[in-house]
């Protein structure tokens, strides 16, 4: 195999856990590059592999027929006590910093609050438009 040198500096490392729906015996091997990659069976019997190059991020969730980010079931929180006058005029924003977040921290920020990942065509301004418009209701 040819060696391609050192990883590109420009690729930002994450971490998300990506499914691919396409189930086989054994699991899904993918290779990108020199990373290779397999989706095996969790827990839940969903196909999973961590992926932490956020432009393989992007690649799988550009196939969305196959691949898919797994949303972890959060456990159910007890309700926050209402905020006293004083404390409310100290929160920030809901929304403080969204414009600075990535496409990849954005999407983590979507499925935390809608359960469910985003369209794979939803561009960075409608992620963060989404984004307050659910914070705003909550």
């Amino acid at each position: 195999m040819e060696d391609h040198g050192p990883p590109p500096t420009h690729c930002k490392e994450v971490d998300m856990k990506i499914q691919c729906t396409l189930l086989r015996k054994g699991g899904t091997h993918v290779e990108i590059g020199r990373k290779k990659y397999h989706f095996a069976p969790d827990a839940n019997g969903l196909h999973v592999s961590d992926v932490e190059d956020e432009d393989h991020i992007a690649r799988f969730l550009g196939i969305p027929e196959a691949y898919r980010v797994v949303v972890e079931k959060a456990a159910v929180k007890e309700p926050a006590p209402a905020p006293t006058p004083d404390e409310e005029q100290e929160q920030e924003p809901a929304d403080n910093g969204l414009e600075e977040l990535d496409k990849i921290a954005l999407t983590k920020r979507y499925i935390e609050l809608y359960n469910e990942p985003p369209s794979g065509s939803l561009t960075k301004p409608r992620l963060i438009e989404a984004i307050r418009e659910k914070a705003a209701r909550q």
